[in-house]
Formats: structure tokens, C-alpha cells, sequence
């Protein structure tokens, strides 16, 4: 989830389309070669990460709002007014079972104009704090970042072989797909490794002066060099917070077990002599019938010798003595 999360809040793309827009770019990217330059990196976010985000924050919206309610109602009653693709919806039928299950027109029709139509982030720091859940700036080792997604190396340095995203330093800088870095604060490296091992030295903040080569000439700039976006979820527990009783219910109602518990007794039984046995048994242990799921209903034949379920050796008598029987 925090990987969804942070596709939507920091990818450049959601300031360009919204999720509509995103799911319609599918056989661009899915399946079909440009034979063109595509900047991909700076207006899509892929529909699957961000449906993923969107279902998690519309799911703990319900829950949050309409207690006893979630996600899952919304799913059944779309599957209530279109079972089979003889009924086919359109996004006007979403947001109407999305009221439907809520009982609330007005808080389908804001989901739908600020993060379906429109491409306004949800809250996710506001909706996971119900169930005392931290979303927080991912920590951790040499998170300087430089905005530079691929690069080919050779002993010229590093060509950008992807385009830079947009808001980060080497865009800032106006550095693009097919400049060719050759020079870092002084070094040239000709490995990533090389360049790992120079940007390891910085933090997030410095600067750091730049040599390229451009399709304009020869360029020099200084990059700041910025922390590596993205996001985590803590639990507030190992987070430092304090768990209310109203968060761990909250959490326990939102990700606990849906399984009846405890769960019913299962039963098999027997076409001849009607017992009720144990699940696990294939055959009656008294006469040898195979188990069925439903009992028999009153007035129905019990099999005979040449029908699926009768004992071995005919029927022989209840308890299967008769044909050879213990």
C-alpha cells in the first residue's frame, strides 16, 4: 500500500490526468511500441497502483463515515444492478451504487468530482490515522535523489536514457533524455556504482556542480540535490503514538478475519443407513456407501447395487453384512 500511495502523491502524471484519463492510456502502455519519444514518466501513473491507492482510500472514506459499511458493499450492490456483461455500467452507474450503498448521494458524488473526475489526492494520512496507522516520509540510507530514472553508461559518462521527472533537480536544471553526463563534482564516473559512491557522500540539500553533454553543446549547472521521494505506513505502536480504543476497534473491524468464527460443524452423510459422519470421511464406515453433502429428503430412493453410492456386494442389509461384509 505505501508503494501505491506514494505513485499517486509524488508522480508527476497526476498533475497532467486523473484516473479516468490514466485507465484510457492503456494500450499505450500496456501492450503497444511507440515508435516515438513518450514521456510516460511525467503524465501516467499506472491505473493498477492507482486504483489500488483509490480503493484504499475510498474503502477506509466508508468506513470512517458510515460505520458497519465498506468497500465490499459498494462491490456487491455493482454486482446486485450488473451481474453479467449483458449489463454493461458506465461511470454514472459507479457513482450511483456507490450512493446506493452508503445512502448517501453527497458523499458519492464528492468522491467522484475531486478523485474520480478530478485529480485531487485523497487524505491517506487522515483515513489511516482511523485505524492508528502512520503515513509518513520513507526514511533510511543515501535518499539523495537527482530525478534521473535510467541512465546508459560508458566511458563518456552517463547518457539520460529516459526523460527526467518533472520537479526534480535534473529537470530543474534543464537536463533531459539524450544529455550525456560526464562530469559530477569534479569526477567522472563510468559506472553506477561510481556515481552511488560520489552521491553517498551528500545529503539531501547539497549542490553539487554538473558537466554535459547536450543537444545544445556543452552545459554546466549546479543541481541541489533533493531526498528521495516516497512514503511508509507505521503502526502507531512502533511509531511512538499513542492507540486509542477507538483505533484498535477501527483497525480490528477494518482487517481482521471475515470468516465465521467459530465455524459450523460440517457433516457428510450417508445415502443407506442416514448417518450423519465426520467431513473428512469419503465412505460410510458401516456400509461402505459414499458420503454425500445434503441428506437424503423424505420419500427420495436410497441408490441400489448398480447406482453411484451403494455399497460394495449389493446392499446386503443395513450396516453392510450381507456380500462378504464384516
Amino acid at each position: 500500500m505505501s508503494g501505491a500511495i506514494t505513485s499517486v502523491l509524488t508522480a508527476p502524471g497526476r498533475l497532467v490526468f486523473n484516473v479516468v484519463d490514466m485507465s484510457r492510456q492503456a494500450p499505450f502502455v500496456d501492450a503497444a511500441v511507440s515508435i516515438d519519444p513518450v514521456d510516460t514518466a511525467n503524465n501516467f501513473i499506472s491505473y493498477y497502483a492507482y486504483g489500488q491507492a483509490l480503493a484504499l482510500g475510498i474503502d477506509l472514506s466508508i468506513r470512517a463515515r458510515f460505520p458497519g459499511k465498506s468497500l465490499d458493499d459498494w462491490m456487491r450492490q455493482m454486482w446486485r444492478e450488473h451481474p453479467d456483461s449483458n449489463k454493461p455500467y458506465v461511470l454514472e452507474d459507479l457513482e450511483h451504487t456507490l450512493a446506493t450503498a452508503t445512502g448517501s448521494k453527497e458523499f458519492a458524488a464528492d468522491i467522484f468530482r475531486r478523485h474520480i473526475y478530478g485529480k485531487e489526492p485523497m487524505d491517506y494520512e487522515a483515513l489511516l490515522a482511523h485505524a492508528g496507522f502512520l503515513l509518513e516520509p520513507r526514511t533510511g540510507a543515501n535518499r539523495v535523489w537527482t530525478g534521473v530514472q535510467f541512465g546508459t553508461w560508458s566511458d563518456q559518462g552517463m547518457a539520460l536514457s529516459t526523460p527526467t521527472l518533472r520537479g526534480s533537480p535534473m529537470y530543474d536544471a534543464g537536463l533531459d533524455r539524450g544529455d550525456r553526463i560526464v562530469e559530477w563534482d569534479g569526477r567522472s564516473p563510468k559506472t553506477q556504482a561510481e556515481l552511488d559512491a560520489i552521491l553517498a557522500r551528500h545529503k539531501p540539500g547539497d549542490k553539487i556542480h554538473l558537466r554535459a553533454e547536450t543537444r545544445s553543446g556543452r552545459k554546466e549547472v549546479d543541481i541541489v540535490l533533493a531526498e528521495a521521494p516516497g512514503f511508509q505506513i507505521t503502526l502507531y505502536e512502533l511509531a511512538g503514538r499513542q492507540l486509542t480504543p477507538e483505533m484498535a476497534q477501527f483497525r480490528e473491524a477494518w482487517l481482521s478475519s471475515k470468516a465465521v468464527h467459530p465455524l459450523p460443524k460440517l457433516s457428510r452423510y450417508c445415502p443407506v443407513c442416514k448417518r450423519a459422519l465426520p467431513f473428512e470421511y469419503d465412505n460410510c464406515p458401516y456400509d461402505g456407501a459414499a458420503l454425500r453433502i445434503t441428506p437424503a429428503k423424505p420419500g427420495e430412493d436410497e441408490p441400489t447395487a448398480d447406482q453411484p453410492g451403494a455399497p460394495a456386494g449389493g446392499r446386503g442389509g443395513r450396516g453392510g453384512r450381507g456380500g462378504g461384509g464384516l
